[in-house]
């Protein structure tokens, strides 16, 4: 796990805090809790969020039927671990909304060949899966630079 970003709101909510035995520094947010915050374990997630912004609670996920729209609308199946992302924490705004930010399913695209799931704060990146890799539990992700470059693998996985 990376620590990385800021929180949105400006609010240190992480110094002198450690989960896992990562010491939280500076202001802790959805993409300083992992990488474009995104979680493949269940507890896990519910650990590290709950102990930097609170019990994670069930008005913090997204319905199954909020994220089947965006399936059908994009004609593809979400990897599962960007499912279950949704499903914990779709609506949880601190950590959805940290300094690089995750799109909720409404915002989600298909561009140049991979589904975009998320976007740095300025624009600059945004963070994928390649289309030909939707079909695993836990695929790749890859950011472009959007700079004629194309995607350039940045993680083994989504929950890494």
């Amino acid at each position: 796990m990376r620590i990385t970003g800021a929180h949105q709101t400006g609010r240190n909510v992480g110094e002198g805090r450690s989960y896992g035995g990562i010491k939280l520094r500076g202001f802790a947010a959805v993409a300083g809790v992992v990488e474009f915050g995104v979680m493949g374990f269940a507890d896990d997630a519910k650990g590290l969020v709950g102990s930097v912004f609170g019990a994670v609670e069930a008005g913090h996920g997204l319905s199954e039927r909020t994220i089947g729209v965006a399936e059908k609308r994009l004609g593809v199946r979400l990897p599962g671990v960007l499912r279950e992302y949704y499903r914990l924490l779709g609506r949880h705004r601190e950590v959805s909304r940290g300094m690089n930010r995750l799109l909720g399913p409404s915002e989600l695209c298909v561009s140049n060949r991979a589904l975009v799931f998320a976007e740095e704060n300025q624009g600059v990146f945004v963070a994928g899966v390649l289309e030909a890799e939707l079909g695993e539990e836990d695929p790749a992700v890859r950011e472009d630079y959007r700079n004629g470059e194309g995607w350039h693998l940045v993680s083994a996985r989504i929950s890494s």
